[in-house]
């Protein structure tokens, strides 16, 4: 294999990403994050002869980072990876009953509207050239982002003669067409393994009725407008053509939110920047009402007309009563509460079947022209600070047919709380102080992909201007390659302060007079905390004196231009690369090396490393894989040896993963207990057999454990422990990795099995992992435990939930029976680096009851 050629970030795009979102995608940056892992290509052999290969990452266990191995079977890793995409939004979609009432009545509805369409005559005329027994004619439907097939299958039900149904992903497209097999409607639904856009004329016919979900938490992020644009410009939609979902109406609120600055704002960044305007799906609890003081109602100004837009707050500060009843029982976490500032107000409302008579043939489709709201006065209710604008939408599949909101709801309390499709936010850049004498005038904005808002503006037209220029731009240039779930642990200041702390700690005991500190992890947070303490104890202090290097290993260069950026404004700290390293006053060095110590500049840096240290972070393994995270650093500190000191010092110290049976009643009933599809009945009754068994057969092909199971971050959402949490297995960090150590039979290079007794009665809902980290000595041995930082009490703190049975298990011993959770794990390092769990329930008998003969054992 000679040549390559790939790009990570389009990871199958000829064949599985579609266009425009032809299958949602959830665009959320709290709990779906991902990295790119698989690389698609040709490789040439020979002179002449080129093939198709598929890579897929794994981590390097010789130098540490990742490395690209081919995969045998490039077909099934495409579904695979398709599926394991899917799994985190797709379940929760499937399982929203209410969604998938609301659009199986519009469809109803729709059917019939466009059988009423034409007269009797022309009606009883296409009856007698088909050849058609029934009455009414005959009605074709494209189903856009099919899924599994569920809409064409009502569609069908509903009365549609024929459904076009197109499918972006093929492993998906390849379910559709067995559930369609399996319910008889093979001549009635043709499903067609392709994007929208590559749709010809011959394909679908004249379309009466188009349906599609491709929507998302920001409504307009699939591209569902710039769809039905395309569509129509090509004229495989007529203008007369029935549209579900018709409409949308998207709310606003004007909020105070403590915790929104933390979710955007960068601290090493020297201006103030909400990120690029874009609207930021979160885990937002209905607003609390603060005393509410003069109008609720926010004015429409159109010239000398002034129109009453809303002024009832009920539905988006639905009652938060339970959540003390929760609390009492043990739960904990939620989403981040917030507080009314303003009443809800009518920000935009878009015609979706619009878009017929605003598009020409030949028209640009990408983006669409931007259409303006009303320009809005917004009182203001109560004395506060304005944080952000709440946003949600209520969809209107089909006139005077019921309507579908993503409204804030309370998990504990609303049975129609889902994880599909959040609440959104725009945050303010600054935060500004508000009271009740006030109104604020706000105007909203859309074109075919996004939404942004203007608030404040003292001058309308400029306001109006800068809305006609399209979403503000990022300003500060750090938003792009820092997640949202890395923007909170930059602003976590505990957690920044306890690296602080341990850096002193082991830099105090150190007495050598000049010491080379090497960070291994992406960003260089740890030295960047160093050059904090530089700053606040004075640049001669004994703790980090100037004659100390610090290095940063950097092998992305967006961290390096971020830690670059965290330099210049941290009161005029310079920093260069192992290119550039001639300036006497740099304090920090950028160092592009890996591997065995490959391009170490000893002549500036020293011969040996004394400090060794990072934080876990590595962009191209993604934030939901911590073990992964922690398995690279290790691989790493291995691989440099070459470069370390021999009394070197490791910080962390060693990494533990930890786990816990937990009760989270609001996901499990969202994602159908861990199924991919919980009842039939509840969507129709069709069969999902095929998904089943696609979903659990990409599950046993997952890479690594952690891509079988759901990343979250419990700390949003409402849970509580029914086991103490247990050390599964340590990671010691401060040691190499030992490649001489002996192997079990299959390889492994460690294993272990815990027995971990419940501490409390409950339902069995999933098995939670994370990763706990002990900074240093002291805090693996439990004689300072402040400096541990917890992978599980934060909102950037990310877990993975395997689902469990859901059962009701006893607490301790409970009705003669001993309850308990067996977990394994086994370590490997040499083929595929990973940590691979197993959980089963417990359940054993009175007295002894030790052993096979008492155990009645339970996946």
């Amino acid at each position: 294999m000679a040549i390559f050629q790939g790009k990570g970030a389009d990871v199958g795009k000829d064949e599985m990403e579609p266009a425009r979102g032809e299958t949602p995608r959830e665009n959320s940056t709290n709990d779906n994050e991902t990295a790119d892992d698989t690389l698609v290509g040709e490789a040439q052999v020979g002179e002449e002869k080129t093939v198709e290969v598929l890579l897929h990452a794994a981590l390097d266990p010789e130098a540490g980072g990742l490395t690209w191995r081919p995969y045998p079977d490039m077909r099934g890793r495409l579904d695979n990876v398709c599926l394991l995409q899917l799994r985190c939004w797709f379940p929760p979609m499937l399982h929203d009953v209410h969604r998938h009432t609301i659009f199986r009545r519009a469809i109803q509805g729709a059917v019939h509207k466009v059988q009423r369409q034409d007269s009797r005559q022309l009606l009883l005329q296409q009856q007698q050239q088909r050849g058609q027994e029934r009455g009414g004619r005959e009605v074709r439907a494209l189903d856009i982002g099919t899924g599994t097939s569920l809409l064409s299958l009502e569609a069908v039900r509903a009365g549609v003669t024929h459904v076009v149904a197109c499918e972006g992903f093929p492993a998906l497209a390849a379910v559709a067409q067995e559930v369609v097999r399996f319910a008889g409607m093979e001549k009635q639904i043709d499903v067609l393994s392709k994007r929208s856009t590559a749709l010809e004329k011959e394909e679908t016919g004249s379309i009466d009725l188009v349906v599609s979900e491709l929507l998302d938490s920001t409504l307009l992020g699939e591209g569902y407008l710039s769809t039905l644009r395309d569509l129509y410009t090509r004229g495989l939609v007529s203008p007369n053509a029935c549209v579900v979902p018709a409409r949308a109406r998207v709310w606003a609120q004007l909020i105070e939110c403590p915790e929104l600055p933390s979710h955007f704002h960068i601290p090493t960044a020297n201006v103030a920047c909400a990120g690029g305007g874009r609207p930021l799906p979160l885990y937002l609890a209905p607003p609390t009402n603060g005393p509410a003081a003069g109008s609720s109602t926010a004015v429409a100004e159109t010239g000398s007309e002034r129109k009453r837009v809303r002024s009832d707050t009920d539905d988006a500060t639905a009652a938060t009563t339970g959540d003390a009843k929760t609390q009492k029982q043990g739960f904990a976490g939620g989403p981040i509460p917030c507080i009314a500032v303003s009443a809800p107000f009518s920000l935009l409302d878009i015609d979706f079947a619009a878009v017929t008579s605003e598009t020409s043939p030949g028209a640009d489709v990408r983006n669409g022209p931007i259409q303006m709201g009303l320009p809005l006065t917004v009182p203001v209710l109560r004395k506060g600070t304005l944080h952000g604008v709440l946003m949600w939408w209520d969809l209107i599949p089909l006139d005077k047919t019921e309507v579908y909101t993503s409204m804030p709801r309370n998990p504990s309390t609303d049975p129609l709380w889902q994880d599909h499709w959040k609440p959104c936010v725009w945050p303010l850049a600054t935060p500004r102080a508000v009271d009740a004498t006030q109104t604020i005038p706000v105007q909203g904005a859309h074109d075919d992909q996004t939404m942004w808002v203007e608030v404040g503006g003292d001058d309308m037209d400029q306001s109006a201007r800068r809305l006609r220029e399209g979403p503000s731009p990022c300003i500060c240039g750090l938003h792009a390659p820092l997640p949202v779930g890395r923007v909170l642990e930059l602003n976590d200041a505990s957690r920044l302060d306890t690296y602080r702390l341990a850096m002193q700690q082991v830099l105090g005991e150190r007495k050598d007079d000049v010491c080379t500190i090497l960070d291994i992890c992406d960003g260089g947070l740890v030295v960047s905390c160093l050059l904090d303490i530089r700053r606040d104890l004075g640049e001669e202090h004994p703790i980090c004196p100037p004659s100390s290097k610090l290095v940063s290993l950097e092998q992305h260069p967006w961290y390096a231009a971020v830690l670059e950026r965290s330099c210049r404004s941290g009161g005029g700290t310079n920093c260069s690369s192992a290119q550039n390293n001639d300036a006497a006053d740099t304090q920090l060095a950028v160092w592009r090396g890996a591997g065995a110590g490959e391009g170490w500049d000893s002549a500036a840096w020293g011969e040996d490393v004394h400090v060794l240290c990072g934080d876990g972070y590595y962009a191209k393994v993604g934030p939901n894989r911590p073990v992964w995270s922690w398995l690279n650093f290790w691989l790493l500190r291995t691989a440099l040896a070459p470069v370390l000191a021999r009394d070197v010092v490791v910080l962390p110290f060693q990494a533990r993963l930890m786990a816990a049976v937990v009760e989270c009643p609001s996901l499990y009933r969202v994602h159908g207990g861990g199924r991919p599809v919980a009842d039939d009945d509840l969507l129709g009754g069709w069969n999902h057999d095929a998904y089943r068994r696609a979903v659990e057969e990409g599950a046993a092909r997952a890479m690594c454990d952690e891509d079988r199971d759901l990343p979250v971050s419990l700390a949003n959402h409402p849970h509580r422990f029914l086991t103490p949490p247990a050390l599964v297995m340590r990671l010691d960090l401060h040691h190499a990795i030992d490649w001489t150590a002996p192997r079990a039979e299959d390889g492994a290079y460690r294993r272990n099995v815990i027995h971990v007794p419940f501490e409390q009665a409950g339902c069995v809902h999933a098995l939670a992992l994370w990763v706990d980290v002990d900074l240093t000595y002291g805090a693996a041995t439990g004689s300072d435990s402040s400096l541990v930082v917890s992978g599980c009490e934060t909102r950037h703190a990310r877990q993975t939930l395997r689902w469990l049975s859901g059962e009701k298990v006893g607490q301790g011993e409970e009705g003669g029976k001993r309850w308990g959770v067996e977990i394994k794990a086994a370590m490997d390092l040499a083929e595929t680096p990973g940590i691979w769990t197993e959980c089963r329930i417990m359940e054993r008998g009175g007295g002894d009851g030790g052993g096979k003969n008492g155990e009645d054992e339970r996946d």
